[in-house]
């Protein structure tokens, strides 16, 4: 118990709901953890440890779900509006995470907490209110059933306008192993399926409105560091949006020529700011990095420019009618939508994961669609890379036979934009042929069996995202190997090459100028590993690490009062990294084991396109990766030396005793 001590950066208290008794507690939090795991899904996973049982059945009243904003979110830093839902995992088994911006995660800070965990399950549908009174549950009747616009709609009319709700749609109350956790109409947390973990407990809502702030230590300091960072970010001109304009028309050029390692931070800020992240809807295509016919396809020969040209970035901007940003951000990448022929008002863009999916994977382009689409998904809670990539799954399995359309229902053939609607509405649905595939590709293919396995694409469990390993060689050891496998957002050195993340963090020891030698990509790769887990705990947007320097060491100890080092905040990224594989051994599952679907890996290789004749050795990766980073490969765990460097040491025993 803190007796007058007023902790800087945090409350130290979290709230716990235990739904089967419909009871609720403060939970004090150790201020050493904090320094340890800072917040989000860092000090999710060291909690987590303690409170779920080994052996919890995921959608069992056992499993615990978190929600919890990062370090630094609420208090108005750059990027920080993050928050991370938590618990373990039902696509995977293991530790389970995923990430949403808006104006949900701040939220909680206001309301006196560093999170909120959920334990037990509901006999009946109820939803949890935090408000300047006191948390209360209400019966959720009346909500049940209502998508994610309708469930908040509902919760400001109900609470008072301006309230900010959490709530799983259709697809979490049926428990759709690929739902997530929708807030602000449109941002989810989507992955890991822990909507269905949140639906499973009969939580259809959480509803927040508060007014209170932590303690800032030197607010001078932290609110100096931010309005100088956010200076940087001017509204893009004339130039730059026609020279971005542009961008689409020499994709085949760059297709030809090869994609610069690291773009110029200005370009890409003005890049974000005017398309969001569908200002690579038609270059990726072209490059191969966005993945095509479920992996099996080409970009130029099967969705070629002038297909791809029809869902660009410039397209979607005849449909934008006013742009969105999440708290605090300065780049605000988002925007809003109408689309009257389908019904559509004040819609969120797409997004280039998206648009991808429903997009170039499924060879569809009718951008009205790929709008519709977003929107469905994101009233229902349905993950729209996990959806996509089901669809993905089913268009092949029409393909070859193992479904017809007396199954389905009508035709499925690649590009049949109206047949893609209707099959996602029969998966929101859980009917007919939807009910297969409402849990994903890899519960799908086990259904239906004739070797449909062959086209279930994805990594132990989770379904691949949008951008293709056979063109970003260290996403295949991040989608096969991280504790939550199958995310592109995970630490990843190819990938953060594309942008500036050398850059990001000054006195990070990034070894520059030799990409191709993997031992020096393993000891990148630990580095980004580091950067990227503090950033994530922190509350940071993974967009942060694509614009340049941030201030984060700066803010972090101006906000805490800490003066962390750079050596510490790494250390603090890896232990973070540590205790999530832990997790996920203790409930049996190895991620160094990881299974990565073959076209994933270029086996068989492509024989045309930008990454023809590639063949990853993963094995080979592994080792050189697993050496650097101090784990053993065949436990899945880090060694005694790394885990008593890191601290760590009592809770490794407790992994192998």
């Amino acid at each position: 118990m803190r007796m007058g001590f007023m902790p800087s950066g945090y409350f130290g208290k979290m709230l716990m709901v235990d739904l089967s008794k419909e009871r609720i507690d403060e939970m004090e939090v150790d201020d050493d953890l904090y320094k340890q795991y800072l917040g989000g899904y860092g000090l999710g996973v060291r909690l987590l440890l303690d409170i779920i049982p080994k052996g919890a059945k995921p959608l069992g009243a056992d499993n615990v779900l978190g929600l919890l904003p990062g370090l630094l979110t609420g208090f108005g830093a750059p990027f920080s509006g993050r928050f991370m839902a938590v618990g373990k995992s039902p696509l995977t088994n293991g530790w389970g995470d995923s990430n949403a911006g808006g104006y949900f995660g701040p939220e909680i800070r206001k309301c006196g907490y560093d999170g909120l965990f959920f334990k037990g399950e509901s006999k009946d549908p109820v939803y949890l209110a935090v408000t300047s009174e006191k948390p209360e549950i209400f019966g959720a009747d009346r909500i049940w059933g209502k998508d994610c616009v309708e469930t908040e709609d509902e919760m400001n009319r109900i609470h008072g306008k301006g309230v900010r709700t959490a709530s799983v749609g259709p697809a979490g109350e049926k428990v759709s192993l690929i739902s997530g956790i929708v807030t602000d109409r449109g941002r989810v947390a989507a992955r890991s399926g822990l909507g269905a973990v949140m639906g499973s407990k009969r939580l259809k809502a959480v509803v927040l409105k508060g007014s209170k702030k932590p303690t800032v230590f030197s607010p001078k300091d932290f609110y100096d560091v931010s309005k100088k960072y956010n200076q940087g970010f001017n509204k893009p001109g004339a130039v730059a949006k026609g020279f971005l304009g542009l961008s689409s028309y020499a994709a085949g050029l760059i297709r030809r020529l090869g994609l610069p390692s690291n773009a110029d931070a200005s370009v890409v800020k003005n890049a974000f700011q005017i398309y969001g992240t569908t200002i690579g809807n038609t270059l990726s295509a072209e490059i191969g990095d966005s993945p095509v016919k479920n992996w099996k396809g080409v970009g130029y020969r099967d969705f070629p420019l002038k297909k791809s040209k029809r869902i660009s970035g410039q397209k979607m901007l005849e449909y934008v009618k006013k742009p969105y940003g999440c708290s605090a951000c300065p780049l605000r990448c988002g925007a809003l939508m109408d689309v009257p022929k389908k019904g559509l008002t004040g819609v969120h863009r797409p997004e280039y994961e998206t648009s991808a999916s429903f997009g170039t994977l499924l060879l569809n382009d009718d951008v009205e669609s790929l709008i519709q689409l977003s929107d469905i998904c994101n009233r229902s809670g349905l993950d729209t890379i996990s959806a996509g990539m089901t669809v993905a799954f089913a268009m092949e399995c029409y393909e070859k036979g193992i479904l017809d359309q007396k199954e389905v229902g009508f035709p499925l053939e690649w590009g049949n934009a109206r047949g893609i609607v209707s099959l996602l509405e029969l998966m929101v649905k859980r009917e007919g042929v939807g009910d297969i595939l409402a849990d994903g590709v890899k519960v799908a293919s086990t259904k239906l069996g004739k070797n449909s396995h062959r086209y279930a694409v994805h990594a132990s469990g989770q379904e691949l995202p949008m951008h293709d390993s056979r063109l970003w060689e260290s996403l295949a050891f991040t989608y096969a190997y991280d504790p939550t496998p199958g995310r592109h957002t995970a630490a990843s050195i190819d990938f953060s090459e594309m942008g500036p993340i050398k850059d990001y963090l000054e006195g990070a020891p990034f070894i520059k100028g030799q990409r191709d030698d993997l031992c020096v990509k393993a000891k990148n790769q630990k580095v980004v590993t580091g950067i990227h887990q503090a950033m994530s705990s922190a509350g940071l947007c993974l967009f942060s690490m694509n614009v340049g320097r941030y201030p984060m060491l700066e803010l972090v100890n101006s906000c805490t009062g800490w003066n962390m080092t750079v050596d510490e905040l790494l250390d603090t990224g890896w232990r973070i990294q540590a205790l999530r594989h832990m997790f996920s051994v203790r409930e049996g599952i190895n991620p160094l084991e990881g299974k990565i679907h073959p076209r994933a890996l270029g086996k068989p290789p492509l024989k045309r396109g930008p990454t023809a004749g590639v063949t990853i050795d993963l094995e080979k990766m592994k080792d050189a990766f697993c050496q650097e980073l101090g784990y053993d490969s065949k436990t899945g765990l880090v060694s005694e030396e790394e885990a008593e460097r890191l601290g760590i040491e009592n809770i490794l025993k407790q992994m192998t005793s």
